[in-house]
């Protein structure tokens, strides 16, 4: 698992762009990469800036400068330049002129990457963390003392965060096997069910996870 320095910022959109109110989101696909943006309600007449990140591989090296960076208070200058100028560029005519105050605020944050692009979660196989783990006390049951992970969404942590906490939950408290029934949050069913077992981290998954497969994904 490696790091990948993502950009994001917020701009006041131009004079003549419509105000959606929220309601509307944009992509901009191009080559390997793309960018995308929403934008905020509308508030009290005044339309709310837009939310725009992405601009990877528009750095020096096409992107694979970004990779590997665990230092996320810096932004790239060729990322920046981009995703100052790809909403007026594509919306002109219909952008206008800049609104007071456009100056936009940048920011960087760091997406977790993995090998094979898909989170790990679950218990990690002592033979991994070079740590032995210690034997559960009587009375616990039968879930395995160790060290447990949801890590690695690849950027889509919206998507994968939730249910991924709620299946690691399932597995420490030792009802992987029991039928559940549904609650907010978790599905019904045996976790089997409902979770993929090509998240959990096992020593063969990992073995076979090499970052320059990685690279030559995103190149």
């Amino acid at each position: 698992m490696t790091g990948l320095l993502a950009h994001m910022s917020a701009q006041r959109p131009g004079t003549k762009f419509p105000a959606w109110n929220g309601q509307r989101s944009w992509s901009v696909i191009y080559g390997a990469g793309f960018d995308y943006a929403t934008q905020r309600a509308t508030t009290d007449g005044v339309a709310g800036d837009i939310l725009l990140g992405g601009g990877f591989g528009q750095s020096k090296k096409q992107g694979l400068d970004q990779l590997g960076i665990y230092d996320d208070s810096k932004v790239d200058a060729l990322t920046t330049a981009h995703i100052l100028g790809i909403m007026p560029t594509i919306f002109e005519p219909n952008w206008g002129g800049d609104t007071e105050g456009r100056a936009p605020k940048f920011w960087t944050g760091l997406v977790a990457l993995t090998a094979d692009f898909l989170p790990l979660v679950g218990r990690l196989d002592p033979r991994l963390t070079g740590r032995k783990a210690a034997k559960p006390p009587s009375g616990v049951g039968q879930v395995q003392s160790g060290e447990w992970t949801a890590a690695g969404f690849v950027g889509d942590g919206m998507v994968w965060a939730w249910l991924s906490g709620t299946a690691l939950g399932v597995m420490v408290s030792g009802s992987e096997m029991e039928i559940l029934e549904a609650m907010p949050g978790r599905p019904p069913g045996r976790l089997g069910d409902w979770f993929p077992e090509e998240l959990r981290p096992t020593l063969a998954r990992i073995k076979k996870m090499d970052m320059a497969d990685l690279a030559d994904e995103m190149a």
